[in-house]
């Protein structure tokens, strides 16, 4: 249990301020059901997505993936996140794709996988 809440939080940081790794999808990537929440405060959007990756940055949105439920929860921030360059970056880290080096997304699916097996084995 606890290394399943720990997968979810290192898929929280996406911040919408960066570019998008076309090609960083695992190729087994889960199909994830998706749903939008719009965020009110910036308090709000700081614990549900965390603090922004550099200084400098500004948190517009996460995605939060389950892979447990296979959802991704898409996270915006109220006016400034409801842009539609941080709609697709959050819809495409709920595809798999990570930011240009960035290996968080396949880390935390490749981790899920030894799990389940893991859990098969016993």
């Amino acid at each position: 249990m606890f290394i399943s809440r720990v997968l979810l939080i290192v898929l929280l940081g996406a911040c919408a301020t960066a570019t998008i790794d076309p090609n960083s999808k695992p190729p087994d990537w889960p199909v994830l059901t998706r749903r939008t929440v719009i965020v009110n405060t910036e308090e709000e959007l700081k614990r549900v997505c965390g603090d922004a990756p550099h200084p400098g940055y500004r948190v517009e949105g996460c995605a939060v993936i389950n892979f447990k439920l296979k959802t991704c929860t898409i996270n915006l921030a109220k006016r400034r996140g409801e842009a539609p360059w941080t709609i697709k970056e959050e819809n495409d880290h709920c595809d798999g794709k990570d930011h240009p080096g960035g290996t968080a997304l396949r880390r935390a699916w490749e981790w899920w996988k030894l799990l389940e097996k893991l859990k098969l084995a016993k």
